[in-house]
């Protein structure tokens, strides 16, 4: 068996076949008959979500949440995931700043591992690192490692909006999750992304 989540390469049958391919989404099936996998051995099996961790929150609870982690209440914009281009950190940074000079309540909150080469190599990387630290010193931008699933929940329902503005995503497992926690997310339609959702039920696609 071979579990895919990307297909990069084309299919080499000197580099061996397996008897099943398992492709993490429909997008990455249909990426695989393309780049030459054998149809008969694709199944597609998605990723799935723990929907006893990934809960709405009472809304008692939600505001005792805040008043602890704010004292007060803030327009709470979130983003989860790597602090990467691929992942459309820099997306979220521009936004929040823009969101910033609009309405003095807001404040956002990033959850995830910390930016690696690929962002850091990004043309004008400098410029986001240094609206990032700008952000925080600012007290606009709450900068938070990874998480256990339960206190990510936690954020999913304090937020207003949880922005995944993903370039790329072979299924999206940030995107279920905030929808299994009842959120409301915005995102791209790129990839494995928009056979998730629909459009202005719990989401919005850009």
């Amino acid at each position: 068996f071979a579990h895919m989540h990307n297909t990069d390469r084309a299919f080499d049958p000197q580099l061996g076949v397996a008897d099943c391919y398992i492709a993490a989404s429909e997008y990455i099936a249909q990426r695989m008959y393309g780049q030459g996998f054998p149809v008969d051995c694709i199944a597609v099996v998605s990723n799935g979500v723990d929907t006893d961790t990934f809960i709405p929150l009472s809304q008692e609870n939600c505001q005792r949440l805040s008043q602890e982690y704010f004292g007060t209440n803030r327009f709470l914009v979130l983003f989860v995931g790597r602090k990467v281009a691929v992942k459309g950190f820099h997306f979220f940074l521009e936004t929040l700043q823009k969101l910033s000079h609009i309405d003095k309540d807001v404040i956002g909150v990033a959850i995830g591992a910390d930016c690696d080469n690929e962002f850091k190599n990004l043309e004008g990387f400098a410029k986001y690192d240094e609206l990032r630290k700008q952000l925080v010193a600012s007290h606009l931008l709450i900068d938070l490692p990874v998480l256990p699933q339960e206190q990510i929940n936690q954020w999913i329902n304090l937020a207003q909006v949880t922005m995944a503005p993903s370039l790329h995503e072979p299924q999206g497992m940030v995107m279920l999750e905030v929808m299994s926690a009842g959120g409301l997310l915005l995102s791209n339609a790129v990839g494995g992304i928009a056979p998730l959702i629909v459009t202005g039920k719990q989401a919005w696609l850009s």
